[in-house]
């Protein structure tokens, strides 16, 4: 977690996450440094996305994790 605070540019991979640590990340450092990642086709998507989906996040937040901060790193090496 030193990581995050003293890296501005470090974005999270929420595969491998549990219980309310997404939302301890986005209380601290927002939903700008929280990536989704399903490892689809290999994985069923649904195992890495039902705790966005049963969270108390904001649907903005949502929508940022699991595609606008993807998106926003690959404009980033066009």
């Amino acid at each position: 977690l030193p990581l995050l605070d003293g890296c501005p540019n470090v974005l999270l991979d929420l595969t491998c996450v549990s219980y309310s640590f997404p939302e301890y990340v986005l209380e601290r450092w927002g939903d700008n440094r929280l990536v989704l990642a399903t490892h689809h086709p290999l994985r069923e998507p649904g195992i890495y996305t039902s705790w966005i989906a049963y969270s108390g996040v904001s649907p903005a937040a949502r929508q940022n994790i699991a595609f606008g901060n993807l998106a926003r790193l690959l404009e980033g090496i066009r």
